[in-house]
């Protein structure tokens, strides 16, 4: 049985307004939520995570990076698969979802903050592409070309 069989998306919300689109993966046998990842402008976010304005605070002239401009880049937020469907390729999936989604709706890239010490979702930036903006002690700032 492929992925696709077994797990499907669903799509709730609007991009452009806070929370944005929630995207889930669900267990096609009982619908339970298994994965989730929100996604949002990132001038939309700008206003909602702390994180983001500190880190863009600390770029000399942040505003003259094209993916850093209004409704151009869609931010990821709070990426989650639960424990036991890790290392499945769920995460490379739904954020390769969101590639395609960002596509659709005009978007040119896509960036997300992560934990230094979160291994999965720095494993999936980096097998995915993604480049460093910017780091602080804690988070990186990444993005990528859509």
């Amino acid at each position: 049985m492929t992925l696709n069989e077994n797990y499907y998306y669903k799509i709730e919300g609007n991009i452009t307004i806070w929370p944005g689109i929630k995207l889930t993966i669900n267990d096609k046998t009982n619908n339970n939520e298994i994965g989730k990842i929100f996604i949002l402008d990132i001038d939309v976010m700008y206003d909602h995570d702390v994180k983001i304005k500190k880190i863009l605070e600390t770029i000399e002239n942040y505003t003259t990076y094209d993916f850093l401009k209004e409704t151009v880049t869609l931010f990821l937020h709070n990426l989650y698969i639960q424990k036991e469907y890790r290392n499945l390729g769920l995460g490379k999936t739904i954020r390769s979802y969101t590639e395609n989604l960002g596509k659709k709706y005009g978007y040119d890239y896509l960036s997300s903050i992560t934990k230094k010490n979160n291994i999965f979702s720095q494993k999936i930036n980096k097998k995915l592409e993604y480049k460093i903006l910017k780091s602080d002690n804690d988070y990186d700032f990444f993005y990528k070309k859509i």
